[in-house]
């Protein structure tokens, strides 16, 4: 779709397995296994067949670049880095960064498709301030929230918006890191953005001391990301596929 098919050769191997008659259960259960995964695989790749050349970009820079061995060179410049919206029967896909104005363009967004249910995020993050305004609309409007992509810095904050906030395999990562001004220096950790941070997780229903010490786990141009298990356990999440149940508000 991109034309980086010389970054991702590396991925594209697999063992053919033992297609005998005579399978081993273990043999048999393997074969169930990469059948799954060549499923999941098409089902991905038709759903970002359906999605446009802006939204593709999007998606390979949060997922794929500096991952899975895909160098950090492979990253494609966005001609329109801030979010972009799309809705599919009941959900609102958000794909692209959270800029001053996104909270009120999220609501334009609801207001236009009053049957929405579920806002589906995928974000770099951004703007804390419009973070906050964005979850805080979530849920007084009782929407849920899930991923279509990686959630990072701000985005998390809008994730925790949703009632329901749900996350699917192969579980797109949220990340957090301390929250940075416009110039790149990082916010002190008694300022008050950062109590009004607690404040709103805290009224989410979430952990917020969970929440502050990861961001204060990472500098800003780092990233901690904590794995499915803690995050329903933290109720970041209220549900992840296969693994946990956290609870809903």
């Amino acid at each position: 779709m991109l034309e980086k098919t010389a970054v991702i050769s590396h991925l594209e191997v697999m063992e053919i397995p033992n297609l005998a008659s005579n399978l081993t259960e273990d043999e048999a259960f393997e074969i169930k296994t990469i059948a799954q995964s060549l499923s999941n695989w098409a089902y991905i790749a038709r759903r970002l067949l359906k999605l446009s050349e802006a939204e593709q970009i999007t998606i390979w820079n949060l997922s794929c670049v500096g991952k899975m061995d895909i160098p950090t060179s492979a990253y494609i410049q966005e001609l329109v880095p801030s979010a972009k919206f799309r809705v599919v029967d009941n959900i609102l896909f958000v794909l692209g960064n959270i800029e001053p104005g996104f909270a009120n363009d999220l609501a334009k967004q609801i207001a236009y498709n009053s049957n929405i249910q579920t806002i589906a995020l995928g974000s770099a993050g951004g703007s804390v301030i419009d973070a906050l305004e964005a979850g805080k609309m979530i849920r007084a409007l009782k929407l849920n929230t899930t991923l279509t992509a990686n959630c990072y810095s701000a985005c998390p904050l809008v994730f925790m918006g949703g009632v329901k906030r749900t996350i699917w395999s192969p579980y797109p990562e949220i990340g957090f890191h301390r929250m940075y001004w416009s110039n790149g220096v990082a916010v002190a950790p008694g300022d008050d953005l950062y109590f009004d941070i607690s404040n709103y997780v805290s009224k989410m229903g979430a952990n917020e001391r969970f929440v502050l010490a990861s961001m204060f786990s990472a500098e800003p141009d780092k990233m901690f990301v904590p794995d499915g298990n803690t995050l329903c356990n933290n109720n970041v999440a209220t549900w992840v596929q296969r693994l946990c149940f956290g609870e809903s508000y």
